[in-house]
């Protein structure tokens, strides 16, 4: 696999991942050939709690397990990635130990089955409102 194609998986486990865990991806990006800053994903931050800032940690934990299918061990450590920064931060603000982490882990493992992000995909799209209102299957009888 090309360091692209890794980046490519990488992004879109954060960006499904975003989708899924309702933060409301508002870009995603990815930069060939910057080995520093490969890619990126945006969303909308509302106020912190602890459910958000949880569903922040299993968004990024999402990125390397699409990408090389391997999360970072514990202790986790600032400065090896800024994903690995970033779910630091997030764990030690909420207290989290090595018991608590594996929990985390876990979680994205299960949520990061192809199954299972296709069905929170299409149970988003089915309760979402269509913006074509009625017309939303298509005209099939023309």
């Amino acid at each position: 696999m090309t360091p692209e194609e890794r980046t490519l998986l990488h992004e879109s486990g954060h960006l499904a991942a975003a989708v899924v865990l309702d933060l409301e991806p508002t870009r995603a990006e990815i930069t060939p050939g910057n080995r520093d800053h490969a890619g990126a994903v945006y969303w909308r931050l509302g106020d912190m709690t602890p459910e958000l800032a949880t569903r922040i940690a299993k968004m990024t934990l999402c990125g390397p397990a699409m990408g090389t299918g391997e999360l970072p061990s514990w202790p986790l450590c600032e400065t090896r990635s800024r994903d690995e920064k970033l779910v630091s931060v997030i764990i030690n603000h909420l207290g989290f130990d090595e018991p608590k982490y594996d929990e985390l882990q876990l979680r994205v493992w299960e949520s990061n089955s192809l199954a299972s992000v296709q069905a929170s995909l299409h149970r988003k799209r089915d309760a979402a409102p269509s913006p074509l209102g009625d017309r939303a299957g298509g005209d099939r009888d023309r």
